[in-house]
């Protein structure tokens, strides 16, 4: 668990290694929330040099971080030794709350991706898509049920399309990982089925 106490300009923290954080247990998880946000980005942002921080006011990172999406990304042109770390550093904080920054570069090029997931956003959802086949996450199995939750989404897209219960016209075999990254990324249903 993290705890950020704030002394002025001075912060302090401290971490404990735990299976789920207190934040995201079944009665604390709340609705999508600007103030939640809001809050963890005032937080987090002294965290970064400015240079990357401003990552966190991307609309689309908002959204991750007010609970309703369970996962973006950001990139960084021309990224500088160390930036990774820095953001290795920030998901050792931001994990208490359930939410995690990875890093990756695109081959070929100097770009840094940065991946933001959200347990809450995962649950959030899960919920609220009204698509065949996905089925809901709880946030109590914690990141390993992240990757079972995405291999249960697209099964079941896959399950619902034999069904018919998909337009025909969308039976493509890229269907299932899009339709379950689009429910990922908080799309409208009626979104992600165009999109297909």
């Amino acid at each position: 668990m993290c705890m950020i106490e704030n002394e002025s300009s001075d912060s302090r923290h401290e971490f404990t290694d735990t299976q789920l954080p207190e934040s995201m247990t079944p009665e604390r998880i709340l609705e999508p929330s600007a103030e939640r946000a809001a809050t963890r980005i005032e937080a987090w942002y002294p965290l970064l040099e400015p240079r990357l921080a401003k990552c966190l006011t991307d609309p689309n990172v908002v959204l991750t971080l007010s609970d309703a999406r369970a996962r973006t990304e950001t990139y960084f042109k021309e990224p500088e030794p160390g930036d990774e770390s820095e953001f290795h550093k920030l998901s050792l904080v931001s994990e208490a709350d359930g939410i995690r920054f990875e890093t990756s570069r695109i081959p070929g090029k100097s770009t840094l991706m940065i991946n933001i997931e959200n347990l809450a956003g995962y649950k959030n959802v899960s919920e609220t898509t009204r698509l065949p086949g996905i089925p809901t996450f709880d946030p109590a199995e914690s990141w390993e049920g992240v990757r079972k939750w995405q291999e249960a989404s697209v099964a079941g897209v896959n399950a619902a399309a034999e069904r018919g219960e998909y337009p025909a016209e969308i039976r493509n075999e890229k269907k299932d990982r899009h339709t379950v990254l689009g429910v990922m990324k908080g799309y409208p249903d009626a979104a992600i089925i165009s999109m297909i």
